[in-house]
């Protein structure tokens, strides 16, 4: 009966210990002051997107090439909604971008869209 007690003492010592206190704040990258789309969200789109979504692709609706066209897309396509979507719900399909690219984009188009 006392190795069952130290055993399950050492199991909860350690599952304690391995408990991070981190917030999703304090583990989610700086957001620079100025979000640009040149700097900030032009590399997130070239690296999830324009794999369907350019002409050089498969040429989905919309055309996210181009500093204009995304923006567009922002403003008349719900991009913002389809990013923020669940899994396997929006876009990227089958996948969702992490949290922190999101508020990234959104944080662009709240700003007014420097480019």
């Amino acid at each position: 009966m006392k190795k069952i007690s130290i055993i399950l003492t050492a199991i909860g010592i350690v599952a304690f210990m391995g408990c991070d206190p981190a917030t999703y704040e304090d583990i989610s990258p700086e957001v620079p002051e100025v979000v640009t789309y040149s700097a900030n969200v032009r590399p997130i789109i070239e690296n999830s997107c324009l794999s369907c979504h350019s002409v050089a692709t498969d040429n989905q609706e919309p055309n996210l090439e181009t500093y204009e066209n995304v923006k567009h897309a922002v403003e008349e396509h719900g991009l913002l909604d389809q990013i923020a979507a669940p899994s396997g719900q929006g876009m990227p399909q089958d996948l969702r971008l992490p949290q922190p690219q999101i508020d990234l984009i959104t944080i662009w188009a709240q700003t007014g869209f420097n480019p």
